[in-house]
């Protein structure tokens, strides 16, 4: 399938479930084909952001098994300062990312407005720092309560946040119209969320069962395991983001159908587009009136 084959796909209807995922694979095909420079760099990052997460997770296993010993201690917080600093550098290539699909996928030749975009990685880094405060100084049943309250908040209201980095919305006005495409559409969403953590969840038991008899030595073999864990999942991941995309073009694409308004607009610029056509109709009726005059 080529680009404008896939585009087709996307904007002519409302698709099902199921048939999101071989559009986004096809998407994941052309991606590699003609952006490979973007995809190699978002599985590098990806790769690297899975492998500091596992990295401290363990850190933190054997704290919990072996009690608190200093050097481990010291490791789980280095480990923690880069992935948080890494965490940071690599949202504005996330934010870069979702854009730049989106925008290919729908032929948006519009300015990518990276000064806007970086503003707004800019504000959820904020946000998200300010969150790992309060669980920071919070105990664990507290921050159970605020994780079920998080996840909460997430299924309500922003399933289609991407909306936030695809188009020129403020955080506010993203929420609302994150809200407004969620109606009727949450399970498109959460099913293949559910579906890639069951995978992973699989991939993490499958590699366990690998490693069993290797656990008191590391071996070529349970480095090799490890590093194709970790390929794996960053893939998964990638194709996920690309996932996400065409679900909320697909999604907003019907919406806004059924508003007799076009997606390869934002709407502030569909807007801008009604006023303009309205005072050329104004324009032209003073004209015929004139005329008939």
């Amino acid at each position: 399938m080529n680009l404008k084959n896939l585009q087709q796909e996307l904007f002519e209807r409302k698709m099902n479930i199921m048939e999101y995922f071989g559009v986004a694979f096809d998407a994941f095909k052309i991606l590699l084909k003609e952006n490979k420079f973007l995809m190699f760099f978002s599985f590098l990052i990806t790769f690297f952001t899975v492998t500091l997460v596992v990295v401290v997770q363990i850190l933190k296993i054997v704290l919990e098994i072996g009690g608190w010993e200093q050097d481990v201690a010291a490791g789980l917080m280095i480990m923690s300062i880069i992935l948080l600093l890494f965490n940071m550098i690599s949202s504005f290539f996330k934010g870069y990312f979702f854009r730049k699909v989106a925008f290919k996928m729908e032929n948006n030749k519009s300015n990518l407005k990276l000064s806007e975009l970086f503003i707004k990685v800019v504000i959820t880094l904020g946000i998200c720092l300010v969150l790992g405060l309060v669980f920071f100084f919070v105990d664990d049943k507290v921050a159970g309560m605020l994780n079920f309250l998080l996840i909460v908040v997430y299924v309500w209201a922003l399933l289609y946040i991407e909306g936030y980095y695809v188009r020129s919305f403020g955080l506010k006005e993203s929420i609302e119209y994150s809200m407004e495409l969620s109606k009727g559409n949450r399970t498109r969403v959460i099913v293949p969320m559910v579906l890639t953590v069951i995978v992973i969840i699989l991939e993490v038991i499958l590699l366990m069962f690998l490693l069993k008899d290797e656990s008191e030595m590391i071996t070529v073999m349970s480095i090799l395991s490890f590093l194709v864990f970790l390929s794996i999942t960053a893939i998964i991941i990638v194709y996920m983001e690309i996932l996400n995309i065409v679900i909320f073009l697909n999604v907003e694409n019907d919406y806004l159908k059924n508003k007799g308004e076009y997606s390869k607009f934002n709407l502030k610029n569909r807007q801008k587009n009604d006023n303009v056509l309205d005072d050329e109709f104004k324009s032209e009726t003073e004209n015929k009136d004139d005329n008939l005059e």
